[in-house]
């Protein structure tokens, strides 16, 4: 009975991002795919309230990195802005009942101890939500780039550190001032000596 519920509500879910991006004027080519983001955030969400009861807060988490990871993977792939697919697919986690409940029991039922506890988790699942999509959109292009590598690029290059270990005498220097570097790191075609060490990789 949970597995079909958590269809239905999945099922749901993928409706009203779809519809909800029409309204936003999302190119029709996306429709689809915000509808998958939005379903997958949701039907994360949900699961974790069946291996965590009462998690609401950590399945919110939970499901905005999902939804989020996947946004950024197909803003790569589809070479879309990522907010195409999180306007969206954000839709389903928002708190919208929760805001509603506060100001009912604070203003109609003038349960001040009931308004305060619902504005409270509220304000949790608001909170999560923005750091799971900054911890998400924090992390390095590498991450979300499946089988593809820019030309003149090397994709270790994106995970280097600012500071290398440096083979040069003296204090660290900058990658893009080390000889050390250019000679061990450099693409093929700018190892031939055409920058001298002090002008660096362009």
């Amino acid at each position: 009975m949970i597995q079909l519920t958590l269809i239905i509500q999945t099922a749901v879910a993928f409706a009203a991002t779809f519809t909800f991006s029409m309204i936003f004027n999302i190119p029709g080519k996306e429709l689809l795919f915000c509808g998958i983001t939005g379903a997958a955030g949701w039907f994360v969400s949900r699961l974790m309230l069946v291996f965590v009861p009462g998690g609401l807060v950590l399945g919110t988490f939970a499901g905005t990195l999902v939804l989020t990871f996947i946004g950024r993977c197909l803003s790569y792939a589809r070479k879309t802005p990522v907010l195409v697919y999180l306007i969206g697919g954000i839709l389903p986690l928002v708190p919208g009942a929760g805001i509603y409940y506060t100001m009912y029991e604070f203003i109609i039922e003038n349960d001040t101890l009931k308004a305060l506890e619902l504005g409270i988790e509220t304000a949790k699942i608001t909170g999560v939500i923005a750091i799971g999509i900054i911890c998400v959109l924090s992390l390095p292009r590498i991450f979300f780039i499946f089988g593809r590598k820019e030309p003149g690029k090397s994709n270790f290059l994106l995970i280097l550190p600012l500071w290398p270990p440096c083979a040069c005498s003296g204090p660290p220097c900058p990658r893009n001032a080390c000889a050390w570097f250019q000679r061990s790191y450099a693409p093929a075609h700018r190892r031939q000596g055409k920058y001298p060490p002090s002008r660096g990789i362009n």
